[in-house]
C-alpha cells in the first residue's frame, strides 16, 4: 500500500482528501499545507496529491514568480488582445468631453444609468466599457490582472507545477486536485506545464479527491 502525501492549505479540503484517502483502503498518509514541508517531506512517500495554487512556506517566492510571471505576461498579451476597439474609445472620448467627464465617468453614470427610451442597449454598454480596457471581456480582464499581480507578489502561484515536477525527479506518481477550472485564466496559462493528471471539477462543492485518487491508483 503506498505512502500518500498531499499537499492543500485549505484546512477542510485536507480533512476531505485524508477521509478519501482512508475510505479507498490507504493507511499511510500525511498532509502539508506549504511547498516547503512538502518538499522536504516528499522523499519518504510513494505518491503525491497536490493542489495547484497554494502557499511557498519558508521558501523565497522569487525563484517561482520570475519564472512564472513572464508565462502569465506573455498568456495575457496572446489572450486579451485589442481588437477593434478604437472607433468605440474614440466615440466615448468626445461625448465625455462634451459633457466635461472622464470617459469612465460617462460609461458608468450617464450610459449605464440612463433610463426608458433612452436606456443604452446591453451590447453597446458591454463594447464601450471595453473600449475603456482596450480589451474585449474586460470583466475577465480584470480579474486576470488580479491573478497576475498575485503571481508577481508571490501570494497566487501555481505551486502544484513544481511539486509535481520534484515528484517527477523522485520517481514518484503524482495528481493535482484543484478547484481552479483548467479553463480558467489562472490555470490556462499554465496547463502546458503539467505533465501530471489533474481533477479540476468539483462534486458536492468539494474537490474531487476520490477522482484523483482514482487516477493515482491507475
Amino acid at each position: 500500500m503506498k505512502k500518500i502525501l498531499v499537499i492543500e492549505d485549505n484546512t477542510a479540503e485536507a480533512i476531505y482528501a485524508q477521509a478519501e484517502l482512508a475510505r479507498a483502503g490507504f493507511t499511510d498518509f500525511q498532509a502539508v499545507t506549504t511547498l516547503s514541508e512538502g518538499l522536504e517531506a516528499m522523499p519518504g512517500y510513494e505518491a503525491l496529491l497536490t493542489d495547484l495554487f497554494f502557499p511557498a512556506g519558508c521558501l523565497p517566492t522569487e525563484p517561482y514568480t520570475q519564472r512564472f510571471l513572464p508565462i502569465y505576461h506573455a498568456y495575457g498579451e496572446r489572450r486579451f488582445k485589442t481588437k477593434g476597439r478604437d472607433v468605440v474609445l474614440r466615440a466615448v472620448k468626445q461625448c465625455a468631453e462634451t459633457f466635461g467627464v472622464t470617459p469612465h465617468e460617462y460609461v458608468e453614470d450617464f450610459m449605464a444609468k440612463v433610463g426608458g427610451h433612452l436606456s443604452t442597449p446591453s451590447n453597446v454598454l458591454k463594447a464601450a466599457r471595453a473600449s475603456l480596457t482596450g480589451v474585449e471581456e474586460p470583466e475577465r480582464y480584470t480579474k486576470f490582472l488580479e491573478i497576475e499581480a498575485g503571481v508577481r507578489n508571490g501570494t497566487y502561484l501555481p505551486l502544484g507545477v513544481i511539486a509535481t515536477e520534484r515528484a517527477r525527479e523522485l520517481g514518484i506518481p503524482s495528481v493535482i486536485v484543484t478547484s481552479t477550472y483548467h479553463h480558467d485564466d489562472a490555470f490556462e496559462a499554465v496547463r502546458d506545464l503539467v505533465k501530471v493528471p489533474y481533477r479540476d471539477s468539483l462534486v458536492d462543492g468539494r474537490k474531487d479527491w476520490k477522482g484523483g485518487i482514482t487516477l493515482l491508483s491507475r
